[in-house]
């Protein structure tokens, strides 16, 4: 019995790990860490209360600052890998994979920045809805980065007329 107990501190001590690798890549909420973990809501709860306390205790408010700026960079620049891959790709699921990559990657940002946290909002019409997206991504992408998309969303426009005029 004193082997189950031991066992059960060990596995524990694994997820919590675990759930701090995941609160550092950005997954901090529990129905995410409970699907990662494989754990029930409360217990993904728990460990995320648990690792919080022991950031609190290890880290400055300066030490998090520095790692959430490095992160920051480190997503910017997966962002732009994403689109230049994208733009590269040879075929659509290649480019499909790339969008994807780089939708995680300015989900993380957002989270990063603290902009995830906005309370649930009827919805908007869609022009503003656009208008948001579109300060959303001025606000937390480099310029070259913007420059990506504006170049994207341009040639998407031009696609959708020469498929409307054949």
């Amino acid at each position: 019995m004193g082997n189950k107990i031991n066992t059960s501190g060990l596995k524990k001590d694994k997820l919590l790990q675990k759930c701090e690798l995941l609160m550092v890549r950005g997954i901090d909420s529990a129905s995410d860490v409970s699907e990662q973990l494989n754990v029930s809501y409360n217990t993904a709860k728990s460990y995320i209360e648990i690792v919080r306390g022991r950031w609190q205790d290890y880290h400055t408010v300066e030490e998090l600052q520095a790692k959430r700026k490095e992160l920051i960079k480190k997503t910017e620049a997966i962002i732009n890998e994403s689109w230049e891959l994208k733009n590269g790709a040879k075929n659509t699921l290649e480019a499909t994979g790339a969008l994807r990559t780089a939708l995680m990657a300015i989900e993380r940002l957002q989270k990063l920045h603290g902009i995830d946290d906005v309370p649930p909002q009827p919805e908007l019409p869609k022009e503003a809805q656009i208008s948001q997206l579109a300060n959303t991504l001025n606000t937390t992408l480099s310029p070259k980065a913007k420059q990506m998309v504006l170049d994207s969303i341009k040639k998407a426009i031009r696609l959708q007329k020469q498929t409307q005029q054949n």
